[in-house]
């Protein structure tokens, strides 16, 4: 695909090439980062979460949230934080939503996380394609919890995670 661009385009062929550059680049920092705040032995997953929404926060969604979790391994708060910033980026891709509400609280024996959004919505049976729901799921399976997806098109979505304590 490449090769027939360049042959094509070749100006198109190198603005391509440069944007992908940055974009890894970005990703790589983004990574590095990520290891970094995982790494450090006073991680604190409720503050990571407070700065991920933070920074996953646009003039176009109101994000409201609520976060009281408890100290966890070390594992499972990073598989949280994955899970939480992946549900936040499939949101600003494809919800189209203008307000996003997530809680993270514990109940005598289980972890919930919930994400609700007042977007475009879309059919779950439709949507094992993608990498974000499916890192979700994968994430969510080794923590041994599962993952609740209510959405319909036209009605916005909630997606309910709860696991083990």
């Amino acid at each position: 695909m490449a090769q027939k661009l360049r042959d094509r385009d070749p100006e198109a062929a190198f603005q391509a090439m440069d944007t992908a550059t940055v974009l890894a680049s970005q990703c790589i920092e983004d990574v590095s980062h990520a290891i970094r705040t995982m790494r450090r032995n006073d991680f604190d997953l409720d503050l990571a979460l407070h700065n991920l929404i933070e920074a996953k926060s646009d003039r176009a969604v109101q994000v409201l949230w609520s976060i009281d979790l408890p100290q966890l391994s070390l594992t499972t708060s990073h598989q949280i934080y994955c899970v939480v910033k992946e549900g936040l980026i499939n949101i600003q891709k494809h919800a189209r939503a203008s307000q996003v509400w997530f809680q993270a609280y514990t109940n005598d024996d289980r972890i919930i996380l919930e994400f609700k959004d007042d977007g475009v919505g879309f059919d779950p049976d439709l949507a094992n394609s993608g990498f974000g729901l499916q890192g979700m799921r994968e994430r969510v399976r080794i923590l041994h919890g599962s993952l609740k997806i209510d959405s319909a098109l036209g009605r916005g979505t909630q997606i309910l995670i709860t696991l083990p304590r």
